[in-house]
């Protein structure tokens, strides 16, 4: 015999993990539940906090993105999907640090994401390292953009 939440041994207290990272918790009667009886508990607790169901489109911002800290006042519920991935990448350019560096063929001073540092020959452009490739030294590079003086 199949028993019902409560008496069955699998039974969690309501609470389970969506694929994506965030909890889910048995609200059969909300208006945004799935068809199963879960609802999104970040999506539960601004509802409720705001005393209406969400809108199709609305989407609920973790602050501190932890995707498990569904406390109130770390909640914001954003118009549109296209603000929130906004507000994202505005967050991600201020974190993102920059390393001075010095380009190994023509010694100019240049910057470059940390991530991005895998060699230990860094160049400032494609030109210097195909340059430095070919063996083809700062002075003679220059020389060749040099238009022959006419005397």
């Amino acid at each position: 015999m199949n028993r019902l939440r409560e008496q069955n041994s699998n039974w969690r207290g309501g609470t389970t993990m969506h694929n994506s990272g965030y909890r889910c918790i048995y609200a059969p009667n909300h208006p945004n539940a799935s068809k199963t009886g879960y609802v999104l508990e970040h999506r539960y607790v601004i509802s409720q906090a705001l005393a209406r169901s969400l809108r199709h489109g609305e989407i609920v911002h973790h602050k501190n993105h932890d995707r498990l800290g569904n406390r109130v006042e770390n909640l914001e519920l954003v118009e549109s999907n296209s603000s929130h991935i906004r507000n994202h990448h505005h967050v991600n350019l201020k974190r993102r640090r920059r390393v001075q560096l010095v380009c190994s063929h023509c010694d100019i001073s240049f910057e470059r994401c940390p991530s991005n540092i895998k060699f230990e020959r860094q160049f400032c452009s494609k030109s210097c390292h195909d340059s430095s490739r070919r063996g083809i030294s700062v002075k003679k590079r220059n020389a060749k953009t040099v238009a022959p003086s006419q005397g």
